[in-house]
């Protein structure tokens, strides 16, 4: 079981999500729960599949309507009803058939209000199958990569019965009496088949892609390089060097892979962070202008009110004004 005591979150038993003691985000303010994916020793799997309604039994709605941050993959299967979400100051709804897609480290939250039966999917980000340097052109090119997916995306009737087939084979299959080794292995290729099916569904929705092998290669080493080093790196030509590519390649691969140049998407990341840390911190603009890599604060001011359209504090008086409005009616689709 994890150390963290009484100051454990104790939504499922296996695996908890717990609070985290994480020097990167343990500043955000209390009203944000900082969860990690900490399994219990009896279970000790990198994957949990979990009904709802279980969830349900073991915590109220107020407890799933706090804002959460989290360290490992969260998908939602809606098998019944409409479910309303709320991520990264975005409101999403989908019904049954659809899934909701939450990535590590975006703050988001369950609405209490919402009538819906499903399942919940979560895995670390390191439990997706490596890759290795021959084959991961190609892996990329299928899709088989959780961070590649939207919010929101709704499968063919067809589709939508084999992704929950594979969901519930899945939750089946953790609980079989062999080595963890063995069922790691083969949740693990059970799981990408899973993306791989729900890659698919969103490209369906998506003008077809242009982008190489190469390009997505190369994109997803971006993005990574990106979750890892914006804090502290702020120039495209940084992450050119360090990956070994051109200026010139990693802009054709973002444009080719994402649809935007790899300077927007850098700014975008950074503008994020930048948000959630004015919106569920007490940090000043000035330390989180410093946190996020900004040696003065008035360039992070100009910064964020070019990306955001308004400056920090009124970004943040906005944000604390009120009650996050409601959901809204209409289901968003992807």
């Amino acid at each position: 079981m994890s150390g963290l005591g009484a100051r454990r979150t104790r939504y499922i038993q296996a695996p908890e999500w717990s609070k985290v003691d994480n020097p990167v985000q343990r500043s955000l303010s209390p009203a944000v729960e900082q969860v990690r994916y900490a399994p219990p020793g009896e279970y000790g799997l990198d994957l949990e599949i979990v009904d709802l309604d279980e969830l349900r039994r073991r915590t109220t709605p107020a407890h799933l309507e706090t804002l959460q941050r989290t360290d490992f993959h969260l998908l939602l299967a809606v098998v019944r009803g409409r479910c309303g979400h709320w991520i990264d100051f975005r409101p999403h709804t989908a019904e049954a058939g659809a899934w909701l897609v939450i990535q590590p480290g975006q703050v988001h939250r369950f609405d209490g209000d919402s009538d819906w039966s499903g399942w919940l999917l979560m895995f670390r980000p390191e439990f997706v199958a490596p890759r290795d340097r021959a084959g991961m052109a190609d892996d990329l090119e299928a899709g088989a990569c959780a961070e590649a997916l939207p919010a929101v995306l709704t499968p063919a009737i067809d589709e939508q019965r084999s992704c929950l087939r594979a969901l519930r084979q899945m939750a089946r299959d953790a609980r079989l009496p062999h080595s963890r080794a063995l069922r790691h292995s083969l949740l693990r290729h059970q799981l990408q088949v899973l993306l791989l099916r729900l890659e698919l569904a969103a490209r369906r929705r998506q003008p077809v892609s242009l982008a190489s092998g190469v390009d997505l290669q190369r994109f997803a080493r971006f993005r990574e390089a990106v979750e890892k080093h914006f804090p502290r790196h702020h120039r495209i030509g940084e992450y050119a060097r360090l990956l070994g590519i051109s200026e010139r390649s990693l802009s054709r691969a973002s444009q080719a892979a994402a649809g935007i140049t790899a300077k927007a998407y850098l700014s975008a990341r950074i503008a994020l962070e930048a948000r959630r840390l004015l919106a569920h911190t007490d940090e000043t603009v000035a330390a989180i202008a410093e946190r996020i890599g900004f040696d003065e604060p008035s360039n992070f001011v100009k910064f964020f009110k070019r990306e955001v359209g308004q400056v920090p504090g009124a970004f943040r008086r906005e944000q604390r004004g009120g009650r996050t409005p409601a959901l809204p009616q209409r289901t968003e689709r992807t």
